[in-house]
């Protein structure tokens, strides 16, 4: 499951209520807007859940605007500890776990919150790039902050569409909201051959 939670304080009792009722073995949410302080926050949606959270890095110095904002996380159903850990990325947009399929097999988790429209897309390849040569099976779940079409004329929906066609990913869900905000969630699945 993902999902752009665009603040999880408002939200919270209703993403404790599909992780049960859906029976979710893996979460991952984007735009939670926690502040470092209250990360611990996501630890109490559930008891049957383990989380792996970041905050966004501007949250980390004091601001006086007071609000939240980016923010990922993963979470998993405890069931799964066994063959579940996390991921260390250097990064706060990103968030990731590893998943045992069998002693040598691994399938990789990548939650991605893409900077909005006016930064480049090309931060992504470069993320890409380097889980693609490094690891097997790669699923990125996220908000890219694009939109997959090969005809727009906004160069990161372009970028994103070359990207998935270069490295043969494949977008299984998508949608829009409103006409001028594009907002997009992908899961994509790159399998190293």
């Amino acid at each position: 499951m993902i999902w752009n939670v665009t603040g999880i304080f408002s939200s919270s009792s209703y993403l404790s209520d599909v992780l049960i009722e859906k029976n979710v073995h893996i979460c991952g949410l984007s735009e939670h807007w926690l502040y470092p302080h209250n990360l611990d926050f996501l630890n109490a949606l559930s008891m049957n859940y383990n989380v792996y959270a970041k905050c966004d890095k501007d949250l980390c110095v004091t601001s006086a605007k007071g609000a939240g904002k980016g923010g990922v996380a993963l979470l998993w159903h405890k069931q799964l500890d066994h063959v579940v850990s996390s991921l260390s990325i250097d990064d706060d947009r990103l968030i990731g776990v590893q998943h045992q399929q069998s002693p040598l097999q691994y399938m990789y988790f990548i939650q991605v919150y893409l900077p909005c429209s006016n930064h480049t897309s090309l931060i992504l390849r470069d993320y890409i790039d380097k889980f693609y040569s490094q690891w097997g099976t790669v699923v990125f779940l996220g908000d890219f902050n694009a939109k997959y079409t090969a005809d727009s004329p906004v160069t990161r929906d372009r970028l994103l569409y070359s990207l998935l066609c270069d490295t043969n990913m494949h977008s299984t869900h998508f949608r829009y909201v409103k006409e001028l905000v594009i907002l997009m969630c992908l899961m994509m699945i790159v399998v190293k051959v």
